[in-house]
């Protein structure tokens, strides 16, 4: 199966130059209004639903509003595939806009245009789009569209296939019957039948005047057009009721089509992306981390899935090859991904996966992160900045524990590697050797002016001889009313910048 192992984006929208490398599962997130929806649409309008024409570009989807600029979108595939006319390799598609100029053609695997034998490109066929379809799902949904039969839609694309696969002896025998049942129930009922009445009619007044014959037959020989009736329906398990799938909800819309995008796969063996806006927006949220999980899943037996999302829930930050950041740099859009830090063997996944949790993937969102070690340290400092008048929810601070100091360099790595301002709070240890060596491994990942000791730790701070735990941390510092010692005004100092 063939999927987007890259996509370069030029000009559009928010976008002046952006390169992207995608990976089987892709999460994309980042503020507002940083350019996560430009990227998907940039992508539906290479491969989605509709025959992109020049037509589809407006002002506003040039970069700077400029029409004196060239939309560039460039999308390969991590497999080239076959052109079936003239048994081309093909490995990516390239769309460009310039005014009324526009161009869709396919790519050789060095990214060239792709040419016939007497020199001219060759152009991207429907067909070639069947390879790779896209199957989009913005923030309005629209989700029933989906399960309508459509030559355009996946359901409709699926139909058509079992459709194929259904033996011709079958199709005859149908029919037949069909037609047996229609004449004995409908046509030559007793005591009589409007439908053989209107064929009396109809054949008197012609036979007077042509002197020819008529005769009402059903015209139900085209079995595309009987399986193309074919519609699923909701029912709740417990009654017979059920629901047309375009009076359910969007929650239950997108799941369908999520079905629908994995039935395709399945059934037409064929490549399929799905690419959504927010998939968050119309679930709860034990519902959305299940959905996660069948993205995860899903993305394991071979489909694509692309998505932008706000929720924590949709990220796991031990999968961090799957990230990618959105966000504007002045009024241009950038991305930064966690596949470099995959690529870059910095960072092996196996000593990663046990570091992270649900509260760790907050992270993700945050404009700066203060890392801690662990519960009673979070706890400490959320409140040490709190009294110093600090908000750290208005400045989309993350303050975060991880769990023991060991876990400190592989959290930081991450959030490095994706640009995510961070700082980390530790306790000092004197004397302690390995507490040195893990100080050392986070300075030489995110800098020595971004840690900041706990002198000699938490405890010590404090004056207190007895080790805090979650319960009495909650306690003392909520409580605490001494001065606050000077590494939290520090911290706080360093976050304002």
């Amino acid at each position: 199966m063939v999927i987007v192992d890259r996509v370069h984006i030029e000009n559009f929208r928010s976008i002046k130059n952006v390169d992207l490398k995608f990976h089987q599962l892709n999460a994309i997130i980042g503020p507002n209004n940083a350019g996560k929806s430009n990227i998907l649409k940039a992508l539906s309008i290479v491969l989605g639903e509709t025959y992109p024409s020049s037509r589809m570009f407006e002002e506003n989807d040039y970069f700077d509003r400029d029409l004196d600029k060239v939309i560039k979108i460039d999308v390969r595939f991590d497999n080239s595939f076959i052109e079936p006319r003239y048994l081309m390799e093909i490995s990516g598609f390239r769309l460009e806009c310039y005014k009324e100029d526009f161009t869709y053609i396919a790519l050789d695997s060095k990214g060239e245009p792709l040419k016939y034998n007497n020199g001219g490109v060759v152009r991207v066929s429907q067909d070639m789009r069947d390879e790779v379809p896209l199957l989009f799902l913005d923030v309005d949904r629209q989700s029933a569209h989906q399960v309508r039969a459509t030559q355009w839609t996946l359901y409709g694309k699926i139909l058509r296939q079992i459709e194929k696969n259904i033996p011709d002896i079958n199709k005859k025998q149908f029919f037949q019957d069909v037609l047996a049942s229609f004449n004995s129930k409908i046509f030559h009922v007793s005591p009589g039948s409007d439908l053989k009445y209107l064929e009396e009619q109809l054949k008197t007044t012609i036979k007077d005047h042509t002197g020819f014959d008529l005769l009402l037959q059903l015209s139900v020989l085209d079995s595309l057009e009987v399986i193309k009736n074919v519609r699923p329906y909701i029912t709740d398990g417990l009654t017979s009721q059920k629901y047309d799938p375009e009076d359910m909800g969007a929650g239950t819309q997108s799941a369908l089509t999520v079905s629908i995008a994995r039935a395709y796969s399945d059934i037409v063996k064929k490549s399929v992306i799905l690419a959504i806006e927010e998939p968050e927006l119309h679930f709860h949220p034990q519902a959305c981390r299940n959905m996660y999980n069948t993205f995860k899943n899903m993305s394991s037996s071979g489909l694509q899935i692309i998505y932008t999302t706000h929720s924590q829930s949709f990220v796991d930050i031990s999968d961090f090859d799957s990230l990618h950041i959105v966000r504007k740099a002045g009024h241009r859009t950038v991305v930064e991904s966690g596949l470099k830090l995959s690529t870059s063997n910095s960072l092996s996944k196996n000593k990663v996966v046990t570091k992270f949790n649900e509260q760790v993937n907050q992270t993700l969102f945050a404009d700066h992160v203060v890392l801690v070690e662990g519960v009673d340290d979070e706890i400490a400092c959320r409140a040490m900045i709190e009294k110093l008048g600090y908000d750290i929810f208005k400045n989309n601070i993350s303050v975060t524990s991880c769990g023991g100091i060991d876990n400190v360099p592989a959290i930081a790595s991450v959030l490095q590697s994706l640009k995510i301002d961070t700082l980390a709070l530790v306790d000092e240890d004197p004397g302690n050797v390995k507490t040195l060596s893990i100080r050392n491994k986070i300075e030489n990942i995110i800098g020595e002016s971004q840690i900041l000791l706990q002198s000699p730790n938490l405890e010590g701070l404090f004056g207190q001889q007895t080790k805090f735990d979650q319960i009495t941390a909650l306690s003392y510092f909520r409580n605490h009313t001494g001065s606050i010692p000077k590494v939290y005004s520090d911290l706080v100092g360093r976050l304002s910048h």
